[in-house]
Protein backbone atom coordinates (compact mmCIF):
# COMPACT_ATOMS: atom_id res chain seq x y z
CA UNK A 1 0.00 0.00 0.00
CA UNK A 2 1.13 3.05 -0.77
CA UNK A 3 2.49 5.56 1.80
CA UNK A 4 -0.47 8.59 2.61
CA UNK A 5 0.88 12.32 1.31
CA UNK A 6 0.36 14.89 3.93
CA UNK A 7 -2.09 17.53 2.77
CA UNK A 8 0.22 20.95 2.05
CA UNK A 9 -1.04 24.29 2.92
CA UNK A 10 0.53 27.95 0.57
CA UNK A 11 0.97 30.81 2.96
CA UNK A 12 0.53 33.93 0.80
CA UNK A 13 4.33 35.04 2.51
CA UNK A 14 5.12 31.83 0.60
CA UNK A 15 3.51 32.39 -3.05
CA UNK A 16 5.39 35.62 -3.03
CA UNK A 17 8.81 34.47 -2.27
CA UNK A 18 8.20 31.50 -4.36
CA UNK A 19 8.35 34.03 -7.59
CA UNK A 20 11.54 34.75 -7.00
CA UNK A 21 12.82 31.94 -6.50
CA UNK A 22 11.42 28.92 -7.43
CA UNK A 23 10.02 27.85 -11.18
CA UNK A 24 6.40 26.82 -11.28
CA UNK A 25 7.56 23.51 -11.70
CA UNK A 26 10.27 23.68 -8.92
CA UNK A 27 7.55 24.56 -6.97
CA UNK A 28 5.08 21.80 -7.71
CA UNK A 29 8.50 19.89 -7.11
CA UNK A 30 8.76 21.28 -3.38
CA UNK A 31 5.22 21.00 -2.67
CA UNK A 32 5.44 16.95 -3.81
CA UNK A 33 8.79 16.48 -1.45
CA UNK A 34 7.34 17.73 1.55
CA UNK A 35 3.98 16.07 1.01
CA UNK A 36 5.56 12.57 0.75
CA UNK A 37 8.15 13.34 3.45
CA UNK A 38 7.05 15.88 5.98
CA UNK A 39 9.83 15.74 8.27
CA UNK A 40 12.64 15.56 5.29
CA UNK A 41 13.81 19.66 6.59
CA UNK A 42 15.88 20.23 9.64
CA UNK A 43 14.02 21.66 12.62
CA UNK A 44 14.74 24.86 13.46
CA UNK A 45 15.25 25.87 17.10
CA UNK A 46 13.09 28.05 18.88
CA UNK A 47 10.53 28.19 16.16
CA UNK A 48 7.56 25.98 17.40
CA UNK A 49 8.55 22.91 14.65
CA UNK A 50 9.13 25.09 11.64
CA UNK A 51 11.82 23.05 9.36
CA UNK A 52 13.95 24.52 6.84
CA UNK A 53 14.68 22.18 3.48
CA UNK A 54 17.31 22.92 0.98
CA UNK A 55 16.11 22.95 -2.45
CA UNK A 56 17.76 23.21 -6.18
CA UNK A 57 17.47 26.78 -7.23
CA UNK A 58 16.19 28.34 -10.34
CA UNK A 59 19.41 29.04 -11.80
CA UNK A 60 19.97 24.98 -11.38
CA UNK A 61 23.60 25.81 -8.72
CA UNK A 62 21.94 22.99 -6.48
CA UNK A 63 21.23 22.32 -3.11
CA UNK A 64 24.24 24.51 -1.82
CA UNK A 65 23.54 27.28 -4.22
CA UNK A 66 19.93 26.78 -4.42
CA UNK A 67 16.85 27.83 -2.43
CA UNK A 68 15.50 27.26 1.05
CA UNK A 69 11.90 26.42 2.00
CA UNK A 70 10.54 27.01 5.12
CA UNK A 71 7.42 24.59 6.30
CA UNK A 72 5.57 23.90 9.65
CA UNK A 73 4.90 20.11 10.26
CA UNK A 74 3.21 19.23 13.38
CA UNK A 75 2.36 15.66 13.26
CA UNK A 76 -0.51 13.91 10.54
CA UNK A 77 -3.50 15.35 11.98
CA UNK A 78 -3.17 18.84 10.21
CA UNK A 79 -1.61 19.92 7.09
CA UNK A 80 1.83 21.00 6.49
CA UNK A 81 1.82 25.00 6.35
CA UNK A 82 4.55 26.10 3.44
CA UNK A 83 5.47 29.83 5.32
CA UNK A 84 8.46 30.84 2.99
CA UNK A 85 11.29 30.66 0.66
CA UNK A 86 14.44 32.54 0.32
CA UNK A 87 17.90 32.36 -1.51
CA UNK A 88 20.90 31.34 -0.03
CA UNK A 89 22.38 34.18 -1.80
CA UNK A 90 19.63 36.48 0.13
CA UNK A 91 19.99 35.07 3.59
CA UNK A 92 21.82 32.36 5.78
CA UNK A 93 18.89 31.97 8.01
CA UNK A 94 15.76 33.60 9.70
CA UNK A 95 16.25 35.87 12.58
CA UNK A 96 15.43 35.51 16.21
CA UNK A 97 12.29 37.84 15.61
CA UNK A 98 11.06 35.54 12.72
CA UNK A 99 11.58 32.65 15.14
CA UNK A 100 8.95 34.29 17.89
CA UNK A 101 6.63 35.21 14.96
CA UNK A 102 7.05 31.26 13.48
CA UNK A 103 6.70 30.53 17.76
CA UNK A 104 3.54 32.45 18.21
CA UNK A 105 2.01 30.99 14.51
CA UNK A 106 2.40 27.30 15.16
CA UNK A 107 0.80 27.89 18.17
CA UNK A 108 -2.20 29.68 17.41
CA UNK A 109 -2.10 26.32 14.04
CA UNK A 110 -1.46 23.88 16.72
CA UNK A 111 -4.61 24.88 19.12
CA UNK A 112 -6.94 26.15 15.85
CA UNK A 113 -7.01 22.59 14.63
CA UNK A 114 -7.00 20.97 18.01
CA UNK A 115 -4.81 18.56 18.40
CA UNK A 116 -2.43 17.45 21.27
CA UNK A 117 1.36 17.64 20.43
Amino acid sequence: MPKRLQSVVETKPNLSQCKGNLTEAQRGEVIDMIAADPKCGELITGTGGVRKVRFASKAGKGKPGGSRVIYFFHNETIPVFLVGVFGKGQRDNINDAEKRAFRKATRNIVQTYGVEK
